[in-house]
């Protein structure tokens, strides 16, 4: 009964406060465990983030160096499409001197029959020039 009078004693508001108190502690624990949680966690993406900033910054370097490949590689396709125009214009001249060629050979050819028909005059080559005609 001692206790009976004890609370008896606190009044209505002295009772809520009881009865509210372990619920208020309960409800507190929780908390506290959340934000223990969330210091744990924070703790470590403090230690994470380090490794991350770093990894982060090896991905760029990367990149960087990515993307002066490509504009290297975007250089060396301009100086080929370059070659690749020219071509037309360089298989025209190889097909003029290989013209020139045959027909500086023709009379060596001529030259060589008569040889081996019994000619006895000597061979001379005919000049070949560098440069077409005018």
């Amino acid at each position: 009964m001692a206790r009976g009078s004890a609370l008896s004693g606190l009044g209505s508001a002295g009772r809520t406060l009881l009865v509210a108190l372990p619920r208020l502690v309960a409800e507190v624990a929780v908390d506290l465990k959340q934000i223990a949680g969330a210091t744990a966690e924070m703790a470590q993406a403090t230690r994470v983030l380090p490794e991350v900033a770093e990894r982060l910054a090896v991905i760029a370097e990367r990149v960087e160096r990515l993307e002066s490949d490509v504009g290297a590689m975007a250089g060396n396709v301009g100086v080929m499409r370059d070659e690749v125009e020219q071509l037309p214009q360089g298989l025209a001249s190889l097909e003029l001197r290989l013209e020139r060629v045959e027909m500086a050979m023709s009379p060596l050819r001529r030259a060589r029959r008569g040889l081996r028909r019994g000619a006895t005059e000597p061979l001379a080559a005919p000049a070949l020039e560098d440069e077409p005609p005018a």
